[in-house]
């Protein structure tokens, strides 16, 4: 690649003459000169001094351009906070930044699962990658502006930011090349013989983002269909049983399916994840259809050839290569009257295992982390307990079962270690693994606190709790609401300053904010004093002294009804 021709490229007497002259240009975003290199100062030496010291340092080209013949095109393109974040709010997890400085670019940006691209489509649009880039590294990777040395490090252990360069490089591309190089961002090559339709795929094996599973189903009208009877039944039990497959009766309409799993770290109360992930394990593991519905499942195949012992081993198949378990026992049946005789049991075990999930505490179940959010942020981990789930739609049961029974290096389980505060829901071993996970920027966790040391939050949060102190109360606001707080708040805006750990500001899951230890050490939902009304409609709090946007609009009107519950 020829970027490092770009110093005898560029016309740097012009580019002197230029920012001498910049104090006329409205450059309202200078995130390079704000935060990599200020070269505001340089507009007071000689113009040969200047000129000498561009040609030194392409990041002070690229910090010049920003302020001189740039500025036009950054001012109107430039993304807000909101409009940044955005991206990485989707429950597909992003893994790349990339930018596509195409000579022929397509009409829109390819597909590309886990990344977002950005096209090059005036020669200043590489500039404002590096704007996303330092972004990128301050907002989730806890870089300090000014330490260049440290953005370089951060770009070569964490590969996030990915430039693509065609041949020949225009000038602007060769200069940034450069300079995205000295930040430590991996530049490719992109291969000419790659055409428009297949960049996606070019860019996800590059990436190694792999491929989207293609399903080999037949595509024809005729299928085979069994289960969702009034007859048919579904579970996933903790029980002994026999490794491997048995099948009863002859394909009909009923379909019972019972999956008894013998290893002893199996508890009741993990069943009813694992019940519900069986699902998607036959659905992504197995050529056959799998649905769910009232207590019972719905297989359906496109391959008529499949005997009862096909679809069976198939499932057991699937099962065996999800897991990390010793004994999974399949019971497949087809025989109406045998899963008649076995319905009464299985609801006596649906109704215990429910019991037991009531029961449970977060001093009696394991800890988990889950570092799935890692795949954008370098310090990003989430711990979970049975009274604190994570902060997306994700559930204790679904991570902790990741955690246990799967080769899943994202999910793991944690020791807790000593409780020094169950008020605050501090650990001695949720201390260790906040160091750990975030190198040392976060140092101490209460995972139900919002005023000292909350849990860290990222992009992907249900809701957002702030506290109001004029008021001594605290806010809650949903992803799904549009509207402004009482006091002027939008979720994009509370999104933008929430990422990370901040005082008075935690985003939480829907199901925390029903647990009872929900931020216990600030009084939980008996201090919530305004929440946007679908949420509290949709979760059923029945709770008069919470407003709602239906109550009131602005701060008086809030401090107006608080004050009728206070008396």
């Amino acid at each position: 690649m020829s970027a490092p021709s770009a110093r005898t490229l560029f016309d740097y007497a012009a580019l002197a003459t230029a920012l001498r002259e910049s104090a006329s240009v409205k450059a309202r975003h200078r995130l390079i000169n704000e935060q990599l290199l200020d070269v505001r100062p340089w507009i007071e030496l000689e113009p040969a001094e200047i000129e000498r010291r561009l040609r030194a340092d392409p990041l002070a080209a690229a910090a010049a351009y920003e302020l001189t013949e740039a500025a036009p095109y950054v001012n109107k393109h430039s993304l807000t906070d909101a409009e940044f974040i955005r991206p990485f709010t989707q429950r597909e997890f992003l893994k790349h930044l990339v930018y596509l400085g195409l000579n022929r670019p397509p009409e829109s940006s390819p597909e590309v699962p886990r990344a977002t691209a950005s096209l090059r489509h005036e020669p200043w649009d590489a500039l404002l990658f590096i704007h996303s880039v330092l972004r990128w590294a301050q907002r989730f990777a806890h870089w300090q502006p000014g330490d260049r040395r440290g953005l370089m490090r951060i770009n070569l252990q964490y590969p996030f930011a990915v430039a693509v360069l065609d041949e020949p490089l225009t000038m602007a591309d060769a200069l940034l090349a450069v300079a995205l190089k000295q930040l430590g961002v991996r530049c490719l090559a992109a291969d000419p013989a790659v055409g428009e339709r297949q960049l996606g795929d070019w860019l996800r094996e590059r990436l190694q983002l792999g491929q989207s599973r293609v399903r080999a189903r037949q595509q024809q009208l005729d299928f085979r269909e069994a289960g969702g009877t009034q007859n048919s039944l579904f579970v996933v039990r903790a029980m002994g049983g026999v490794d491997g497959c048995d099948v009863r009766g002859a394909i009909g309409e009923d379909l019972g399916l019972i999956i008894d799993i013998g290893d002893k770290e199996v508890t009741m109360a993990s069943t009813a994840y694992l019940e519900r992930h069986v699902v998607n394990v036959i659905n992504q593991r197995s050529e056959l259809n799998a649905q769910s519905a009232n207590g019972a499942l719905v297989l359906r195949w496109y391959d008529t050839r499949l005997s009862a012992e096909d679809i069976g081993n198939m499932i057991y198949e699937a099962l065996k290569q999800q897991f990390t378990l010793g004994i999974i026992s399949v019971n497949l049946l087809f025989d109406p009257i045998r899963i008649s005789s076995l319905r009464a049991s299985i609801f006596a075990y649906r109704e215990e295992r429910a019991k037991q999930l009531k029961r449970r505490n977060e001093e009696h179940e394991p800890f988990v982390v889950c570092r799935s959010c890692a795949s954008y942020g370098p310090h990003a981990f989430c711990i979970v307990s049975v009274d604190r789930p994570p902060c997306c739609h994700r559930s204790y049961d679904e991570l902790a079962a990741l955690a246990q029974f799967t080769p899943n290096a994202e999910q793991l389980t944690i020791e807790r270690g000593i409780c020094s505060d169950r008020a605050r829901g501090h650990y001695m071993g949720a201390d260790k693994v906040a160091q750990h996970f975030s190198e040392g920027f976060v140092a101490h966790i209460n995972l139900h606190s919002i005023q000292d040391y909350p849990h860290p939050t990222t992009a992907l949060t249900q809701c957002i709790v702030w506290f109001i102190e004029e008021l001594d109360i605290l806010c809650v606001m949903s992803s799904d609401y549009l509207g402004r707080s009482p006091d002027g708040k939008t979720f994009e805006n509370l999104l933008v300053r929430v990422i990370g750990q901040h005082a008075g500001l935690v985003g939480i899951s829907e199901a925390y904010l029903l647990s009872p230890r929900f931020l216990a050490s600030e009084g939980g939902l008996s201090r919530v004093g305004w929440m946007n009304s679908s949420l509290k409609e949709r979760l059923q709090i029945k709770a008069e002294h919470i407003a709602t946007e239906k109550d009131c609009v602005n701060l008086a009107g809030l401090k107006e009804y608080l004050a009728i519950w206070r008396l």
